[in-house]
């Protein structure tokens, strides 16, 4: 999902299942030193938002310099600056979420995800997502401005010495700033990718700065992260086990949304974790440098190892869609993360894993015309034939509803169209078999 402002802004969900790890986290931190409070400023409207923002007075500063000494400490990586800092009331947070959505993007993502079935056609996408990402938020690392942001009353709350679970979280955060200062969040963040390398990305970021607040509640506890990280099926059914703690909107959202929100932060975790067992917090340093560049990567840590990548896919112009008036509007690479949720459709789960586990590329285009609904041509391939075949079976019945439904599979590549009227129909599943049939028996390697 390319909602931008989820990035930096639902880490509350994994705090509170961390929190449970151990009650009295917040009791690790140095933050309880005394400090005289300056005189506080009056709040003013940040400009162009609504809401107030303002410096943090010196009591507070020191609170956040001692959680900054803790991130380090946990995350092996020292602070080369201040990060600057501002608490904000809850509109002017609520303010930078809504201005951090992008129109165009929101546009694109609800055209796509309501042809794929996996929105509702009627859904409001922006009152969704500031629903959702509103909910809770304890305070934000921006990485264009490399500046911390906390709440408010979250910070007088710090200040009188309680909110374990907003210590936990703000961990979480100042990671990001070290990631900034480190390993160029900052610049990486800002790279053009498709969907399916961007969540690769920020699955990255956010499973490195989970494993740090993972590992300053152990920490409480008297307990390594190394001692977790060694045994990665016990990492891996944590995240899975855990129920869902990210509020009401995120608990019923549609699972196209919830999950690609959630899954940086618990797929993320295991796959950092596995790079911690191989080598430490420098080994997760070094995936920084050479990017997970899928989320097939990230959910099999072994292809990452390997060096597994994506089949490239280029796709021809669909001419007979473009006879009967219909424009490309865009085009992506979806990949295992979100396929997995689109071959669940007709099952009673968000996410079939196992018939998105094999796949090795997919490259989709939507195609509009003012009078009829979107269509979808989606060329995917697949580790091996078998794999192949377990796709098909789920994306014909991921597509019983669709109108202009057909799947179509040839050796290791699966076919999908959705609404697309049949004149069209055939051209398509030649151009696509002219293209399975030259694959190469197995994807390639780095």
């Amino acid at each position: 999902m390319c909602a931008r402002a989820g990035r930096e802004l639902s880490t509350l969900a994994c705090a509170g299942a961390l929190a449970l790890l151990s009650p009295g986290c917040g009791a690790h931190t140095a933050g309880g030193e005394s400090h005289h409070a300056d005189p506080q400023t009056s709040p003013t409207p940040a400009a162009g938002l609504e809401g107030v923002s303002r410096l943090p007075t010196a009591q507070e500063r020191g609170i956040i310099r001692g959680l900054m000494n803790d991130a380090a400490a946990v995350r092996n990586l020292p602070f080369l600056q201040e990060v600057p800092a501002e608490i904000q009331d809850e509109a002017r947070i609520r303010a930078f979420v809504q201005a951090d959505i992008d129109a165009d993007e929101l546009r694109e993502a609800r055209d796509l995800y309501t042809s794929l079935g996996l929105l509702p056609d009627d859904v409001d996408l922006e009152a969704l997502l500031l629903e959702v990402l509103g909910e809770q938020i304890v305070g934000y690392y921006d990485p264009e401005g490399h500046r911390l942001v906390v709440r408010d009353d979250v910070m007088r709350s710090l200040a009188a010495g309680s909110v374990d679970e907003a210590r936990v979280v703000l961990v979480h955060e100042l990671v990001h700033a070290l990631q900034d200062q480190h390993l160029q969040l900052g610049v990486l963040n800002e790279v053009e990718r498709d969907s399916d390398a961007d969540n690769a990305y920020h699955a990255l970021v956010e499973g490195d700065a989970t494993l740090a607040m993972m590992a300053y509640v152990l920490a409480a506890q008297g307990t390594r992260i190394a001692d977790v990280t060694a045994r990665p099926d016990v990492l891996r059914s944590f995240f899975e086990s855990t129920p869902g703690t990210g509020g009401a909107a995120l608990d019923s959202a549609p699972a196209i949304l919830r999950v690609t929100l959630m899954a940086p932060y618990t797929a993320g975790a295991v796959f950092c974790g596995e790079q911690h067992r191989r080598g430490g917090w420098r080994m997760v340093d070094g995936a920084h440098r050479t990017l997970p560049v899928s989320t097939e990567q990230v959910l099999h840590p072994d292809k990452y190892e390997l060096g597994e990548l994506p089949d490239p896919i280029v796709l021809p112009r669909a001419r007979d869609l473009e006879s009967l008036g219909f424009v490309r509007t865009q085009e992506d690479t979806l990949g295992e993360l979100e396929l997995s949720i689109y071959l669940a459709q007709g099952t009673s789960s968000d996410r079939d894993l196992a018939a998105a586990a094999g796949w090795s590329g997919d490259r989709l285009a939507i195609y509009a015309r003012a009078d009829a609904p979107s269509a979808v041509v989606w060329w995917t391939t697949w580790d091996t034939i078998t794999d192949a075949r377990e796709a098909e079976v789920a994306a014909l019945r991921a597509g019983l509803e669709a109108e202009g439904s057909r799947v179509v599979r040839e050796g290791r590549a699966v076919l999908i169209l959705r609404q697309v009227p049949t004149d069209a129909s055939a051209q398509l599943a030649q151009d696509f078999l002219v293209f399975a049939r030259a694959l190469p028996a197995a994807p390639p390697r780095r």
